[in-house]
C-alpha cells in the first residue's frame, strides 16, 4: 500500500499525492521576523521583515525535502539563511545559481579558477559598490536586469492589486541585494514537528506541522499547502478520496441556491436530518466558513442570495467531508459565475464564443472534474414562461439564447477534457431543471410536500434505480413538450453519461423580506444521491415487481419482489430514451 490519495489544489489546479503536501516556509519566515523585530527593532530584521511582508518567495517544501536540503535536522530544528533563500530563488525561477559569497570555482577540465558563468549576483556586487557604476556599465547591468525581468514575471507579491510594475521591480531588487549582503543571516529558526495522519486505508502521511518559534510560542498548522503555488489544501485533505463536482449554467439560473439547499438538506441547522445515513463532518476549513457565512445563512433565512460577483474570492468553492454509510468522501463543489458561458465583450459577441478566462485563470481545478451539475432555469427554455423573465429586472434576467449557452459550455467542457488529458467525455452529468415550482403542475415536477425522492435511498447505502425512472420520465415529458425548446440534440453532443432532474431550492418567489419558514424545497437530494451512486459510494440496486400466475384460469396471483444488482449503465439515459417515453 504505497499509493496515497490524490489532493487537488483549488488555485493552480495541480494534483498531488497526499505525501507531497508542503509546508509554507514563507509564512514561517514572516512570523519569525516579526518576533525578532520586536526584540531588535533597529537590526537587519527591520529591512527583512519589510521585504518578506511584500514578496512571496515561493518556498513550499515537504518535510522530506527540508531534510534533504539540510535545513531540518533530526531534532526537527529548522534553520533558513539568506544564502539558502537565494538558492531556492535560483532553482524555482530558473535564473543562474548564485555564488552568494563571490567565491571562485575550479574548472573541471583545466583546474583553472574562473568566474561562475552567468552569476547575476556578481553584477549585484557592482550595484552595491556604486549605483552610477552599474548604470554606466551596461554589460554588468544586463545580467541583473534579465534576472529581474524573469522574477517580475513569475514572482508574486502578497498585494495583487494596485501595485505598479516599477514598484514590484524595486521590491525584488531590494530583496536580492539584501540576501546577497547577508548570506549568513538566520531568517528563520524554529522547531518544526510533523503531525502524522492515517488515511482510511491505514497509510501514514504528514498532514500538519507543530511549530515552536524562538520566543517559545507555538502554532499548529493544520493546512498543508500546494508545493507549486502555496494555496492551502482542505483541512483533512489526503485522509479520504476526493471528488470534484463542477457547476455549469448561465447567470441567475439557481446554481448557488441549489448548493445552499443541498448543504442545508444534508446538514440542517435545526431538527433531525432526513437522511441519518449521510452526514457532514464539522469543519473549520476557511472556504466552507466563507460559503456558510455569505451564502448558506442567507438561504436558511429564506432570503434571496445575491448575484455572485465574478471574482475568484466571491464565487463559491468549498469542500464537504461526508460520511455515507461506512464510507468517507471529500466532495469539492466548484460554483461558476454564469458570465463564463455567455459572450460579453464586443469581440466575443461577434464570434459567439465566451473567452473562458475565469476557468483558465481562476478555476483550473475544473480540469479534474469528476462530475458536472448543469443547471437550467425553465424560463430559459419554456416559451410559456417567457413573460416571467421579461418582468424581472436586469439583474435577475436569465439568458434565453440557449444555443449560445450550450455552444460555450461545449467549448469549456472540451477545454477541461483536453487540458485534463482525457480522451472522451465520460464524466457523469446531472442536468438539473431548477425552479421547478414555476412549471405547470400537469408535468408533476414539483410538489411542496413531497418526500418521494427519499424512496431512491434504501438502507442508507443503496440507490434504487427503479425508483429513479418515474422522475426521469416526468422530466422527459416536459423536455419534449411543444412549448419547450428542443435542446436534446445539443445536450447529447456534449454529455454522454447523464440523467435529468427537477429541483426547487425555495419552492416560491424569493424576496429580500421572505422568511425561512416559507421555503418548500423539492428534489434537492436526488441529483446528489445519483452522483454518489455514479461514484460508487452508494450500491446500485433495483427491485422488480413480477406477477406469478397459477391455475388454468389465472385465479391466483402473487407479487414477487426480486432484489438484484443493477447495471451501472441504468444510471444514464440518452436522448432516444427520452423520446421513447
Amino acid at each position: 500500500m504505497s499509493e496515497f490519495y490524490e489532493v487537488h489544489c483549488t488555485n493552480c489546479g495541480n494534483t498531488y499525492s497526499a505525501a507531497k503536501m508542503a509546508v509554507d516556509i514563507d509564512k514561517l519566515i514572516n512570523i519569525h521576523l516579526s518576533k525578532m523585530l520586536a526584540i531588535k527593532p533597529e537590526s537587519i530584521y527591520a529591512e527583512a521583515a519589510d521585504l518578506f511582508r511584500e514578496i512571496k518567495i515561493g518556498m513550499y517544501m515537504t518535510v522530506k525535502q527540508m531534510t534533504q536540503e539540510s535545513i531540518l535536522d533530526t531534532n526537527y530544528k529548522l534553520k533558513v539563511t539568506g544564502e539558502f533563500i537565494l538558492k531556492i530563488i535560483s532553482q524555482r525561477y530558473h535564473i543562474p545559481i548564485p555564488n552568494s559569497k563571490g567565491a571562485k570555482k575550479k574548472s573541471i577540465n583545466n583546474n583553472e579558477e574562473q568566474k561562475s558563468s552567468g552569476d547575476i549576483f556578481d553584477d549585484i556586487n557592482a550595484l552595491m559598490e556604486t549605483e552610477q557604476l552599474l548604470q554606466n556599465d551596461k554589460k554588468d547591468n544586463d545580467g541583473l536586469e534579465k534576472a529581474l525581468d524573469t522574477l517580475c514575471l513569475r514572482m508574486n507579491l502578497y498585494k495583487e492589486k494596485d501595485i505598479k510594475a516599477e514598484d514590484k521591480r524595486t521590491y525584488i531588487k531590494k530583496l536580492l541585494l539584501f540576501l546577497k549582503s547577508h548570506p549568513e543571516a538566520c531568517l528563520l529558526e524554529c522547531t518544526c514537528n510533523p503531525g502524522v495522519a492515517r488515511d482510511d486505508m491505514g497509510r501514514e502521511f504528514i498532514s500538519s506541522v507543530h511549530v515552536t518559534f524562538i520566543d517559545g510560542s507555538a502554532q499548529h498548522f493544520r493546512h498543508m499547502v500546494c508545493p507549486c503555488c502555496g494555496e492551502p489544501f482542505f483541512i483533512d485533505a489526503g485522509k479520504y478520496e476526493e471528488k470534484i463536482v463542477v457547476m455549469l449554467g448561465s447567470s441567475r439560473v439557481g446554481k448557488t441556491a441549489y448548493l445552499a439547499a443541498l448543504v442545508n438538506e444534508i446538514n440542517p441547522e435545526h431538527g433531525r436530518p432526513k437522511y441519518p445515513g449521510i452526514t457532514v463532518k464539522d469543519t473549520t476549513d476557511a472556504r466552507y466558513v466563507q460559503f456558510r457565512d455569505s451564502i448558506l445563512i442567507q438561504y436558511r433565512k429564506g432570503m434571496k442570495i445575491q448575484k455572485t460577483p465574478e471574482t475568484k474570492e466571491a464565487v463559491a468553492l468549498f469542500s464537504l467531508e461526508l460520511v455515507i454509510g461506512s464510507k468517507n468522501i471529500i466532495l469539492t463543489l466548484v460554483d461558476m459565475p454564469g458570465e463564463v458561458f455567455v459572450p460579453r465583450a464586443d469581440e466575443e459577441h461577434t464570434t459567439g464564443e465566451a473567452s473562458g478566462e475565469f476557468i483558465i485563470n481562476h478555476r483550473k481545478i475544473c480540469y479534474s472534474a469528476d462530475a458536472f451539475w448543469f443547471c437550467i432555469d425553465p424560463v430559459q427554455i419554456d416559451d410559456s414562461l417567457r413573460g416571467i423573465n421579461e418582468e424581472n429586472d436586469n439583474t435577475d434576467k436569465v439568458e434565453r439564447d440557449m444555443s449560445t449557452v450550450l455552444a460555450n459550455i461545449k467549448n469549456m467542457v472540451e477545454t477541461m477534457l483536453t487540458i485534463g488529458k482525457r480522451t472522451s467525455n465520460d464524466i457523469p452529468t446531472a442536468l438539473i431543471i431548477t425552479k421547478s415550482d414555476l412549471i405547470s403542475p400537469e408535468y408533476k415536477l414539483y410538489s411542496h410536500d413531497s418526500t418521494e425522492e427519499g424512496t431512491c435511498l434504501q438502507d442508507n447505502t443503496q440507490f434504487r434505480v427503479d425508483k429513479l425512472r418515474p422522475f426521469v420520465k416526468r422530466v422527459g415529458n416536459y423536455m419534449t413538450s411543444e412549448h419547450v425548446n428542443n435542446l436534446l440534440p445539443q445536450i447529447e453532443q456534449i454529455f454522454k453519461k447523464k440523467n435529468f432532474f427537477s429541483v426547487a431550492a425555495y419552492g416560491r418567489n424569493v424576496t429580500e423580506e421572505a422568511k425561512a419558514g416559507d421555503k418548500a424545497p423539492y428534489g434537492i437530494m436526488l441529483p446528489f444521491l445519483w452522483t454518489m451512486a455514479a461514484f460508487e459510494y452508494l450500491d446500485l440496486i433495483k427491485i422488480d415487481i413480477r406477477t406469478k400466475s397459477e391455475g388454468f384460469f389465472h385465479k391466483k396471483t402473487e407479487t414477487i419482489s426480486v432484489l438484484e444488482e443493477a447495471a451501472k449503465d441504468e444510471l444514464y439515459i440518452c436522448a432516444d430514451d427520452i423520446y421513447r417515453r
